[in-house]
């Protein structure tokens, strides 16, 4: 079964604006193929984060209708995203991994689907 494991380096600004650094790219890349992000952290990584363009990049959003910013992006809509993706970690491959996305992560942890939390510190 799959995990969901949010990384977070420190990086926030206020507990609803959270960046997206090298650190935590990198550390997504490694573990994951997939992204869960809300709509403000999508539109972020859609302006200034060409990396995230090779893996699937899930958008949890009420609000945003199209993901066509970002190539290998989908939105996950409606009023039960939380049971998406709780299926989705029924499905075989990589972990998902959680980039930003306060709200989002609030969400899973709250729902119990939050298997993981990797804090990075800076070097040196």
């Amino acid at each position: 079964m799959r995990k969901i494991i949010a990384v977070l380096d420190g990086a926030a600004e206020g507990p609803d604006n959270w960046q997206v650094t090298d650190a935590a790219v990198d550390a997504a890349l490694a573990i994951s193929d997939t992204a869960l992000v809300d709509r403000p952290t999508f539109e972020a990584i859609a302006a200034g984060a060409p990396r995230l363009k090779c893996i699937r990049k899930l958008v949890v959003s009420s609000t945003l209708t199209s993901a066509d910013a970002m190539e290998n992006s989908e939105v996950i809509q409606g009023d039960q995203p939380l049971r998406i993706l709780a299926a989705l970690k029924k499905v075989p491959g990589k972990d998902l991994v959680v980039l930003g996305s306060a709200a989002l992560l609030q969400s899973l942890f709250q729902a119990g689907l939050l298997d993981e939390l990797q804090l990075l510190t800076p070097a040196g």
